[in-house]
């Protein structure tokens, strides 16, 4: 089955795959809704481009960037919709939700809800935005 895929840097991709993460916060919305396959970008970020907080809690979780997978798909999960920052009622209370993601004004919140968590990432080239990958259900 093919479906859409979203490339993200580590440990954002992690958290999602571990149920840490739900909502993915985004510049841009979209008005796809489905499954949804959460890749690790093949590179990690540069040196300051993950807070300190996420950093110290993504070491403190996954106890090294060795741990991290890269250029793999981790898990799949349902994407039930996207709402803007700004519908208040869809901001989380949870400090590590809040932690993970931007919240800031005119961006977007892509809720998800977990479909599968592959015991071994799957290896694939992301790509910028939505794009597609052929998902085989066990």
């Amino acid at each position: 089955m093919i479906i859409k895929a979203l490339t993200l840097w580590q440990p954002w991709a992690s958290f999602i795959a571990v149920g840490m993460k739900k909502n993915e916060t985004r510049s841009w919305g979209t008005s796809y809704r489905g499954p949804l396959a959460i890749h690790a970008a093949t590179k990690i970020p540069q040196k300051g481009q993950i807070p300190l907080d996420v950093l110290q809690l993504a070491t403190k979780e996954f106890d090294h960037w060795n741990y991290w997978p890269l250029g793999k798909i981790l898990c799949v999960v349902e994407l039930l919709g996207v709402w803007p920052t700004a519908y208040v009622g869809k901001i989380p209370n949870n400090k590590i939700e809040l932690m993970l993601g931007d919240y800031s004004y005119g961006r977007h919140i892509w809720e998800t809800k977990m479909l599968q968590v592959f015991d071994e990432p799957i290896p694939a080239k992301g790509k910028q935005g939505l794009w597609e990958w052929e998902w085989r259900k066990p």
